[in-house]
Protein backbone atom coordinates (compact mmCIF):
# COMPACT_ATOMS: atom_id res chain seq x y z
CA UNK A 1 0.00 0.00 0.00
CA UNK A 2 3.23 2.53 0.98
CA UNK A 3 4.56 1.92 -2.40
CA UNK A 4 1.31 2.55 -4.32
CA UNK A 5 -0.34 5.40 -2.53
CA UNK A 6 -2.72 6.47 -5.37
CA UNK A 7 -4.40 2.95 -5.13
CA UNK A 8 -7.79 3.48 -3.53
CA UNK A 9 -8.90 0.24 -3.72
CA UNK A 10 -5.73 -1.52 -2.17
CA UNK A 11 -6.69 1.48 1.04
CA UNK A 12 -10.12 0.17 1.62
CA UNK A 13 -8.92 -3.68 1.60
CA UNK A 14 -6.33 -2.31 4.13
CA UNK A 15 -9.50 -0.03 6.44
CA UNK A 16 -11.24 -3.65 5.77
CA UNK A 17 -8.74 -5.85 7.18
CA UNK A 18 -7.57 -4.11 10.00
CA UNK A 19 -11.31 -3.66 10.88
CA UNK A 20 -11.72 -7.63 10.94
CA UNK A 21 -8.52 -7.88 12.75
CA UNK A 22 -9.65 -6.04 15.52
CA UNK A 23 -13.05 -6.77 15.86
CA UNK A 24 -14.67 -3.96 14.49
CA UNK A 25 -16.01 -6.05 11.49
CA UNK A 26 -17.07 -9.55 11.15
CA UNK A 27 -15.83 -11.32 8.30
CA UNK A 28 -19.32 -11.43 5.98
CA UNK A 29 -18.92 -7.41 6.24
CA UNK A 30 -21.11 -6.64 8.52
CA UNK A 31 -20.47 -4.60 11.61
CA UNK A 32 -19.84 -6.87 14.74
CA UNK A 33 -22.43 -6.89 17.74
CA UNK A 34 -20.06 -4.42 19.92
CA UNK A 35 -20.55 -2.31 17.71
CA UNK A 36 -23.04 0.55 15.59
CA UNK A 37 -25.08 -1.90 13.22
CA UNK A 38 -24.26 0.33 10.10
CA UNK A 39 -22.48 -2.35 7.34
CA UNK A 40 -21.01 0.37 4.97
CA UNK A 41 -17.92 -0.45 4.03
CA UNK A 42 -15.14 1.96 4.41
CA UNK A 43 -14.91 3.20 1.26
CA UNK A 44 -18.53 4.60 1.67
CA UNK A 45 -17.88 6.50 4.74
CA UNK A 46 -15.05 8.43 3.30
CA UNK A 47 -16.67 12.28 2.02
CA UNK A 48 -15.86 13.10 -0.92
CA UNK A 49 -17.45 16.45 -0.60
CA UNK A 50 -14.58 19.43 -0.41
CA UNK A 51 -14.81 22.89 1.60
CA UNK A 52 -14.75 25.95 -0.14
CA UNK A 53 -11.08 27.49 0.07
CA UNK A 54 -10.51 30.78 0.81
CA UNK A 55 -8.25 32.83 -1.35
CA UNK A 56 -4.50 32.82 -1.59
CA UNK A 57 -3.27 35.40 1.10
CA UNK A 58 -0.60 38.11 -0.81
CA UNK A 59 2.66 36.96 -0.55
CA UNK A 60 5.05 38.73 2.23
CA UNK A 61 8.51 39.13 0.47
CA UNK A 62 12.09 39.89 1.87
CA UNK A 63 14.23 42.56 1.41
CA UNK A 64 16.92 39.72 1.22
CA UNK A 65 14.46 37.74 -1.22
CA UNK A 66 13.88 41.12 -3.28
CA UNK A 67 17.74 42.14 -3.31
CA UNK A 68 18.08 38.85 -5.17
CA UNK A 69 15.91 39.00 -8.13
CA UNK A 70 17.66 39.48 -11.62
CA UNK A 71 15.90 42.40 -13.15
CA UNK A 72 14.15 40.71 -15.94
CA UNK A 73 12.56 38.65 -12.39
CA UNK A 74 12.50 42.37 -10.82
CA UNK A 75 10.61 44.04 -13.81
CA UNK A 76 8.04 41.18 -13.86
CA UNK A 77 6.97 41.34 -10.37
CA UNK A 78 7.69 45.04 -9.67
CA UNK A 79 3.96 46.08 -9.23
CA UNK A 80 3.57 43.00 -6.73
CA UNK A 81 6.52 43.94 -4.59
CA UNK A 82 5.11 48.39 -4.81
CA UNK A 83 1.77 46.68 -3.88
CA UNK A 84 3.40 44.78 -0.98
CA UNK A 85 5.68 47.55 0.63
CA UNK A 86 2.71 49.98 0.54
CA UNK A 87 0.75 47.38 2.57
CA UNK A 88 3.46 46.55 4.69
CA UNK A 89 4.16 42.88 3.52
CA UNK A 90 7.88 43.27 3.20
CA UNK A 91 10.02 42.39 6.15
CA UNK A 92 13.63 42.29 6.94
Amino acid sequence: MYNNPDNVGLAVKAIDLYKLENGLQTSQGTVAKSQTSTTASAADMVSTKTTSIDAKEAKVWSQREIAALSMNDYDKYEQEIDSAIMEGRVVA
